[in-house]
């Protein structure tokens, strides 16, 4: 499985490059992580925003239907 963020930080830390300083996070990390062991295999990927302009947009339309 391939996760692809446009969020360096969410990245580096859930490939075990970077360390989770926030303590409000940790948990959510530890949550993401204990179900990513439920895959064979995950990687994590950089998507850098301008490159991921089309799932920007629908991601802000979900959003906004759910407000």
């Amino acid at each position: 499985m391939e996760v692809r963020s446009d969020s360096q930080l969410v990245v580096n830390q859930m490939a075990g490059r970077w360390a989770v300083r926030a303590k409000h996070l940790k948990d959510y990390v530890a949550e993401a992580k204990d179900a990513a062991s439920y895959f064979d295999t995950v990687t994590y990927a950089w998507i850098p925003r301008h490159r991921n302009a089309m799932a920007d947009k629908i991601t802000r339309e979900i959003l906004d239907q759910e407000v």
